[in-house]
C-alpha cells in the first residue's frame, strides 16, 4: 500500500497538469439535537423539547483542486437527511385515577416532537496536508470549512401526546396515543455550521483515489426562525474521487483487440405452442368472511402457549384490515383479536376451559395441566392487553365439551385444547375482509412441440417463466419428446396474475446438452389472458363443525343467517359445499360432507325461499382445504363453503 501511495505521488508529479478531482461521497450522521422549544405554544410553564437524538444519511458529489503541494481547496454539494426526535415526559402536577392500583397516580403524558429534515447545501473547506508539507508521503489531512443548507427537499414534524400514567387512562378520542400537530414547519429557516474533519486518500489506481473521512459540524443557527433549536452532528464518509483533466505524458499503447469469439455451433431445435387456447386467469372482486376457531391446542403435557398463536405486531396499528387474507393466518392471530376486542369494551367477558386428552398426564395431574393451560391465556391477555382481570373467567373440564374420537390418535390430539366462549355477540365477531380483488386460474394446461432435436442429447429442461417469476419447468435425461403437456404452478401464476396484462406472453425456453458437449437452447412464447369476472363474489367458510357432526350450532346459524341477508341479491347465484378432513373412511367423509352441505342448503332457504341455489355438494376430503397434519388444519376443514356470485 506504501508503495502504491509513492507509485500515485510520483504519477501526479509528472503529470503536465495540476489534477482536478471530480468525486461522489457518501455517509452516515449521529446528530445531536439541542432546543427550547415549548410543548404547547404560548404556555412555556407546561414544559419545553429540550435535547434528542438521530440519525441520517448524507450524499454529495466534490470538486477538489490542488493550490500547493500540501493544501487543496474544496467545494461539496452535499444532501443531508436530518431526521429529530425529541421527547419530553412530565405530570405537570397532575394526578388521575389508576383502576388498576386502586389510588391516585401522577398523570404522566409523553411528548415526542418527530421531524423529517431534507437539506441540500454547499461546503466550502480547505485540505492541509501535514506530512506532505515536511516532505512525506502519508496521505493523512486535515480539513476546515463552513457550510450553507436549506430544507429544499421538505421539512415535515407530527407532534404525539401517549399517556404513559395510569396506562388504563383513554383520552376523550379513546386513544392512549394521539396526534396534537402535523404537516410542515412553517419557518423552517436556512442554517451555516462550521466543520472540522481528518481523513485519508489511497490511490487506486492513476487519476483513481478512495477516500475515507470523519469529522463534527457545529450548528451556528437555528433550525427555526421563531425557535432555539440548534443540531450539531459526527459525520463518516467514504467516497471515490477521479482526476478528469491531467493526463500522463506518455499514455500506454491500446491493449491488442480481443480474438474474435469461437463461432457457436448453430442451434436447429425448434420450439412451438401445441395447446389451441391460452392460460386464462380471472380476476374477480371478493368479500370474504373469516368465523374465527374458539380453541387453542396445546402440546401434550404442556401448558405453555405454543409460539404460532403469537405473532409479532404492532398493538398501537392492529385492526381486522391489517390481518392476512387465509384462515390460518386470521386464526393465529386469535389472541390478538381477543385481547383488542376485550380491551375495546369493557362489559365483554371471555370463559376460557382448559381441557385434556385424558391420558397425556396421571390422573391426579390432569385437573392442574387443564386449569394452567386456561390460565395461560388468561395471564397473556392480561399481559400483552392490559385487560382486566374480571373479563377473563378460567374454568376447567375433564373432557372437551364435543371431544374428538380418541380412536385416532389425531383425535387425542385435538383433545389437548383450551375452549373459549363468551356470551358478548361481538366478542367472536367474524373477521370481514371486503371487496379485494382474487386471482383464480381457469386454464393452465399447456402443450409444447420440439422439432428437429439434435443427436445424443444426455440432459433437457424446459422452464417458463412471466419476466423474473418462474411459472412450470420440466426436465428428463435422453431425448425429450416431441411433444410436452403439463400444467403450470397455480399459486405462481395467481401471484403474478395482477401484473398481466389483459393479452400478454409467458416467456418459455428449452436447454439441452449433449454427449459431445454441446448446449442447445430454443425460446417461444405463450400466451396468457387475464378477463374480468361478471360476478362479484362473497365467501363464508363456516365456524367448523365438531368431530363427526352435520348439525348447525347456534353459531354456525346466526353466521349464516348473516351472512345470507347482507350477501345474497335476487340476481345471486349460489354454490354450498361440503368437506372433511381426512380421517375416517372415504365414502363416510363423502356421506357427511354432503349432510353438511344439505343442512346448509335447508337453513337458507327458511331464510330466503327465493334465493337461487345451484349447487349443494359434497366432496368428502378429496380436496384438502388446509393442512391435516396440524389440529386447526383438521379443523377448519370440517365446513360447509357458501359462494354467493352476483352479477356486477
Amino acid at each position: 500500500m506504501i508503495l502504491g501511495w509513492v507509485v500515485g505521488v510520483c504519477i501526479h508529479a509528472q503529470e503536465a497538469s495540476p489534477p482536478q478531482w471530480w468525486g461522489v461521497f457518501g455517509g452516515w450522521s449521529l446528530l445531536d439535537h439541542r432546543a427550547n422549544m415549548p410543548i404547547y405554544e404560548g404556555q412555556p410553564e407546561c414544559g419545553s423539547f429540550t435535547r434528542g437524538r438521530a440519525s441520517g444519511l448524507l450524499l454529495g458529489i466534490s470538486y477538489d483542486r490542488p493550490l500547493a503541494a500540501w493544501f487543496e481547496g474544496s467545494a461539496r454539494l452535499v444532501f443531508w437527511q436530518r431526521p429529530a426526535r425529541l421527547e419530553f415526559s412530565s405530570d405537570n402536577g397532575l394526578e388521575a385515577y389508576d383502576p388498576e392500583q386502586d389510588e391516585y397516580v401522577p398523570f404522566v403524558r409523553r411528548h415526542v416532537w418527530e421531524a423529517s429534515l431534507w437539506y441540500a447545501g454547499i461546503e466550502i473547506s480547505g485540505r492541509l496536508y501535514p506530512f506532505r508539507a515536511v516532505g512525506m508521503t502519508l496521505p493523512l489531512w486535515l480539513r476546515i470549512g463552513a457550510d450553507v443548507a436549506h430544507p429544499a427537499f421538505g421539512a415535515d414534524y407530527e407532534q404525539t401526546e401517549e399517556i404513559v400514567q395510569p396506562r388504563a387512562l383513554l383520552f376523550p378520542d379513546g386513544t392512549r396515543r394521539h396526534t396534537l400537530a402535523s404537516g410542515a414547519i412553517p419557518d423552517a429557516a436556512t442554517t451555516a455550521g462550521a466543520l472540522a474533519a481528518i481523513g485519508a486518500t489511497f490511490p487506486l489506481r492513476p487519476r483513481v483515489e478512495l477516500t475515507v473521512e470523519a469529522g463534527i459540524r457545529y450548528g451556528l443557527n437555528s433550525l427555526r426562525s421563531t425557535q432555539e433549536w440548534m443540531v450539531h452532528a459526527a459525520f463518516a464518509t467514504i467516497g471515490m474521487r477521479f482526476d478528469l483533466v491531467a493526463a500522463p505524458e506518455s499514455p500506454p499503447p491500446p491493449p491488442p483487440p480481443p480474438p474474435p469469439p469461437p463461432p457457436r455451433p448453430p442451434s436447429p431445435v425448434t420450439l412451438q405452442v401445441a395447446t389451441p387456447e391460452p392460460v386464462l386467469v380471472q380476476e374477480a372482486i371478493v368479500t370474504e368472511t373469516f368465523p374465527l376457531l374458539p380453541y387453542v391446542f396445546f402440546d401434550s403435557a404442556s401448558a405453555e402457549l405454543p409460539v404460532r398463536y403469537l405473532p409479532l405486531i404492532d398493538r398501537a396499528t392492529f385492526a381486522d384490515s391489517a390481518l392476512p387474507r387465509s384462515t390460518l393466518g386470521i386464526y393465529y392471530h386469535l389472541l390478538h383479536i381477543l385481547g383488542r376486542r376485550l380491551a375495546s369494551d369493557p362489559s365483554a367477558v371471555l370463559t376460557v376451559t382448559g381441557t385434556t386428552d385424558g391420558i397425556e398426564v396421571p390422573p391426579a395431574q390432569q385437573a392442574s395441566l387443564a386449569r394452567a393451560r386456561a390460565e395461560a391465556i388468561a395471564a397473556y391477555l392480561r399481559a400483552a392487553w392490559k385487560v382486566r382481570p374480571e373479563q377473563v373467567i378460567v374454568a376447567t373440564s375433564s373432557a372437551p365439551s364435543i371431544p374428538s374420537n380418541p380412536a385416532y390418535p389425531e383425535g387425542v390430539v385435538e383433545n389437548r385444547r383450551a375452549e373459549l366462549s363468551s356470551s358478548s355477540p361481538t366478542l367472536f365477531a367474524p373477521i370481514v375482509h371486503e371487496r379485494f380483488r382474487e386471482y383464480v386460474v381457469q386454464r393452465r394446461r399447456i402443450a409444447l412441440r420440439m422439432a428437429e432435436l439434435p443427436t445424443g442429447v444426455q440432459q433437457w429442461e424446459l422452464r417458463i417463466r412471466y419476466r423474473s417469476t418462474d411459472v412450470g419447468s420440466h426436465a428428463g435425461n435422453g431425448t425429450p419428446p416431441e411433444l410436452i403437456a403439463f400444467e403450470l404452478d397455480s399459486a405462481a401464476l395467481a401471484s403474478v396474475a395482477g401484473s398481466v396484462a389483459p393479452r400478454d406472453s409467458l416467456e418459455c425456453e428449452v436447454w439441452m446438452h449433449t454427449a459431445s458437449g454441446q448446449d442447445y437452447r430454443a425460446q417461444c412464447a405463450i400466451p396468457i389472458e387475464r378477463t374480468q369476472s361478471k360476478f362479484e363474489r362473497s365467501r363464508l367458510s363456516l365456524v367448523v363443525f365438531d368431530f363427526d357432526r352435520a348439525d348447525l350450532s347456534p353459531t354456525n346459524r346466526e353466521l349464516v343467517r348473516r351472512f345470507v341477508l347482507d350477501a345474497v341479491k335476487p340476481t345471486s347465484r349460489i354454490r354450498i359445499t361440503g368437506t372433511t378432513d381426512r380421517l375416517g373412511e372415504a365414502a363416510y367423509n363423502l356421506q357427511l360432507s354432503q349432510a353438511r352441505a344439505e343442512e346448509a342448503h335447508r337453513f337458507i332457504q327458511q331464510l330466503v325461499p327465493t334465493a337461487r341455489i345451484e349447487e349443494v355438494r359434497g366432496i368428502g376430503a378429496s380436496r384438502l382445504l388446509f393442512d391435516n397434519n396440524i389440529p386447526e388444519g383438521r379443523y377448519y376443514c370440517r365446513t360447509v363453503t357458501i359462494l354467493v356470485e352476483t352479477p356486477l
